[in-house]
């Protein structure tokens, strides 16, 4: 069975642009105060939508909706930072405006900051720190938040160790549609390391996993299934396939060797 624990990456990506609107419409909303017009604006500016490409100025846009305490502009402002796109790269800067949209209860705030504080990006590692912050983006239901909480006390990394605790962070975590903590939980299950072992329940977590693409997943499904009812019939081989396109080569190996009758 396939053991793999999955943490979530740092979701560094942009919060998209509000309803789309011509460039002057934009720049008198935003030059009137309207916070959204200048982060949409701002995100224009730097994808190049509509107007000519320039991150500089997506910078002065973002930091501008910022200061009026629009969250998504300040986690836009602090990814610039992060990647020194239109600004020079500066963590700190970039953590103080994760912390601010954090501060107005932006869940990948949380997670962004979290993440940094995990990898010491500006400054001392602080896992305790980070575990607070996964906590928050947890309860303002991000499933990353929840995943990578539920991974540190599965690993006990900054808190005391408790398979009760992460099975639970894993259990919210599937329930906001993360392949990762549906996998996680199947593999608790498996193993029976927070209750009872429960090969079906296992089961249908790796099928949840399987179909939000995790491709451990599908893997773990056609091995369990196999496992439960002896045989390798046509569930195991379509787990097998699926693990397969979503390029596990074990998936593949084990196909070619089941299909030859190994």
């Amino acid at each position: 069975m396939r053991r793999i624990l999955i943490a979530a990456v740092c979701a560094l990506s942009l919060l998209p642009a509000c309803a789309a609107a011509s460039e002057s419409g934009l720049a008198a909303e935003c030059s009137a105060g309207n916070a959204k017009a200048c982060n949409s604006l701002g995100i224009a500016y730097l994808t190049g939508n509509g107007v000519a490409q320039d991150p500089t100025k997506a910078s002065e846009l973002f930091e501008k909706a910022c200061s009026k305490n629009l969250p998504s502009a300040c986690l836009n402002l602090g990814l610039q930072y992060t990647k020194g796109r239109g600004v020079k790269q500066d963590y700190v800067k970039a953590d103080e405006l994760f912390a601010k949209a954090c501060e107005l209860n932006l869940a990948v705030g949380c997670f962004n900051l979290a993440i940094h504080s995990m990898e010491g990006r500006s400054g001392k590692q602080d896992i305790g720190k980070a575990n607070g912050l996964f906590e928050k983006a947890c309860n303002l239901n991000h499933g990353g938040g929840c995943l990578n909480l539920g991974m540190n006390y599965y690993r006990g990394n900054g808190v005391r160790q408790s398979y009760g605790k992460a099975s639970e962070m894993f259990a919210k975590a599937c329930d906001l549609d993360r392949a990762g903590g549906c996998f996680n939980l199947g593999l608790v299950y498996t193993e029976g390391k927070a209750a009872k072992r429960d090969y079906l329940k296992a089961l249908d977590l790796y099928k949840k996993a399987c179909g939000l693409g995790h491709s451990g997943g599908c893997f773990n499904h056609a091995l369990l299934h196999r496992r439960i009812y002896r045989k390798s019939d046509e569930t195991v081989m379509e787990y097998l396939d699926k693990a397969c396109k979503l390029g596990l080569k074990q998936g593949c190996d084990m196909k070619v060797k089941l299909s030859a009758g190994e």
